[in-house]
């Protein structure tokens, strides 16, 4: 059986202790491929997520932001890096790292998901 790896979703819930207020995450994304990760909200919340393109080639990767129902809250074409916060609302949320444009270069990417009420609590 020929597996399609050009697409692969995970759900972070999954890989973290339930209902967890922050995911952190490492990952390498080989060249002419893509990553894509869903996150179920269950509730409105004001989150923070942030990456960061660590190495490979121009530090580049392409990713989109896609809110339930397919609205795009972030679309950062050949972005090194970025930080954004917004309000979830119920459902299922979906970013993609995409290296497809690369040729010859893997990406390692780092990126971040916190709720503000947890930043707000290690704070003090």
């Amino acid at each position: 059986m020929l597996i399609n790896s050009h697409l692969i979703y995970v759900i972070l819930g999954y890989l973290c202790i339930a209902y967890t207020s922050a995911e952190r995450l490492t990952f390498e994304v080989p060249n002419r491929d893509k990553f894509c990760f869903l996150e179920i909200f269950t509730k409105v919340e004001k989150w923070i997520f942030q990456f960061a393109v660590i190495r490979g080639g121009g530090h580049d990767i392409d990713i989109p932001v896609k809110a339930p129902g397919g609205t795009i809250l972030f679309d950062g074409p050949r972005r090194k890096e970025a930080k954004f916060d917004f309000d979830s609302q119920p459902g299922e949320y979906e970013v993609c790292f995409s290296n497809e444009f690369s040729m010859f270069e893997h990406k390692v990417v780092f990126f971040t998901l916190e709720s503000v009420e947890t930043l707000a609590e290690e704070a003090g």
